[in-house]
């Protein structure tokens, strides 16, 4: 359920790279994306789905300004936050892949 990095390694990145530097989720956001990239890999090899794990933003994604790494709007919202698989990948991209996956919380739904 938490991130693949552990609270050391946020500190480290925290004290390197200032509050509004996207350089701060690029550092944080590789060893999620190294998880995922080897989960899609396990999953297309014996043929199943992947269930990603929850996925943190550490700065939000938005095609205009942002500030610390906020929309302009929320200056106070919490970092990092759980983010969707849209905010990191492209879904389309995947999808034109015929790579299988699900969101985290699938397997929490009562219907599965």
């Amino acid at each position: 359920e938490g991130p693949a990095y552990t609270p050391d390694d946020e500190a480290a990145v925290y004290r390197r790279f200032p509050s509004w530097s996207p350089q701060r989720h690029m550092q944080l956001d590789a060893p999620q994306r190294r998880a995922v990239r080897d989960l899609l890999g396990l999953a297309t090899a014996v043929g199943g789905i992947t269930v990603l794990p929850k996925l943190w933003c550490h700065c939000d994604r938005y095609w205009g300004f942002l500030r610390d790494c906020r929309f302009p709007m929320v200056p106070k919202m919490k970092l990092p936050f759980g983010c969707p698989q849209d905010a990191l990948y492209d879904p389309t991209r995947w999808a034109g892949k015929k790579l299988r996956w699900r969101e985290h919380t699938f397997l929490a739904n009562p219907n599965v």
